[in-house]
């Protein structure tokens, strides 16, 4: 295993609270089997954050995240209508920018940049 690649993945794995003996049983198995392991841990913990975070919200604007979410697409409209719930979860949620963009599944620096761009116009 090249030396970078496994201080990435025991740093990885140091954050996300293994112990020692559950790293070194992970190293036992194929680089491509823990790399398999870490991405579903991290899908399964943002997929629960993010359902924890709807039972939250009202339900109007449930649906419109829940659509905004999905919908890949840079259409303006559809980008406009995400400034507007980014706006709105920030000002009536205590929601920080990687929680809106779990909900919206996006990256925290495009809510961040959304944001400011919104706040300046």
């Amino acid at each position: 295993m090249d030396k970078d690649y496994k201080r990435e993945a025991l740093r990885i794995l140091k954050v996300s609270n293994w112990t020692d003996d559950m790293i070194s049983k992970a190293f036992a198995v194929s680089e491509k089997e823990i790399i398999r392991i870490e991405s579903t841990k991290k899908n399964i913990y943002k997929e629960e954050h993010r359902k924890r975070i709807m039972n939250i919200l009202p339900p109007d604007l449930k649906k419109q995240v829940d659509y905004l979410s999905t919908y890949r697409k840079r259409n303006k409209t559809i980008v406009n209508e995400r400034v507007n719930i980014i706006r709105r979860l920030r000002s009536e949620f205590p929601f920080s920018f990687p929680e809106i963009g779990l909900l919206l599944r996006r990256d925290h620096s495009t809510i961040m940049h959304h944001y400011k761009s919104s706040v300046e116009h």
